[in-house]
């Protein structure tokens, strides 16, 4: 396992070495691995986010906006290592 420099988060892809602030993110797809999430799945987590943030993180919307993150998660890490 790569253990990433203090204060950065790994890409949620297994041996992806790119890393962002842990201070942003919990959990990220970097640039590379991203595009690999069907777009409408990709802009749904956008809208969301977007409307998350302009209305206060509404109960429904966090819920939401985590089980669309999962789907998308699961998805680039198939479709990563090939299995999907």
């Amino acid at each position: 396992m790569i253990a990433p420099k203090p204060g950065r988060v790994l890409c949620i892809v297994p041996g992806c070495r790119r890393t962002c602030p842990a201070d942003r993110y919990k959990e990220f797809a970097c640039a590379k691995h991203w595009p690999l999430a069907d777009r409408r799945w990709r802009r749904l987590h956008g809208k969301i986010m977007r409307k998350g943030k302009r209305d206060g993180w509404p109960g429904h919307l966090a819920r939401l906006e985590n089980r669309v993150w999962v789907r998308i998660k699961s998805q680039v890490i198939e479709r990563a290592l090939g299995c999907g």
